[in-house]
């Protein structure tokens, strides 16, 4: 499970952005992910309408999210969002999307990101 509080950072192009993560590693993944790019270089609204794939790092630190979302209301756009759960210091988030928007990776001003790792598999009885 990935849970970001809303957060904020500043995109590569400089404008302001805030996100919400909160997606779980069901089968299928389910959550959601909004994210809004301030402006004024790239000002839009992205709202996922399906988590794809999640995955996270064998450490519990780093986790990418796969979906697809609807930018300003329209249309469909393929997302990659990367964050890392840096304890001790500023985590970070990335969003790619297929239309060619990067925000490169940044470090959050304001919010956390938590990464869970849950074992569901109750059957180690060795």
């Amino acid at each position: 499970m990935i849970e970001e509080v809303p957060a904020r950072a500043t995109a590569a192009n400089g404008d302001k952005a805030t996100f919400d993560v909160d997606v779980k590693s069901t089968t299928p993944p389910k959550g959601k992910l909004r994210y809004r790019d301030r402006g004024p270089a790239e000002k839009f609204k992205l709202k996922s309408t399906e988590i794809t794939q999640i995955v996270v790092s064998a450490d519990g630190t780093q986790a990418t999210v796969l979906g697809n979302a609807k930018i300003n209301g329209a249309g469909s756009v393929d997302f990659r969002v990367d964050v890392k759960d840096l304890h001790g210091a500023r985590d970070t988030f990335r969003i790619q999307l297929s239309n060619g928007y990067d925000s490169g990776e940044q470090s959050i001003r304001k919010g956390d990101v938590e990464i869970e790792c849950e074992d569901d598999d109750d059957d180690d009885d060795d």
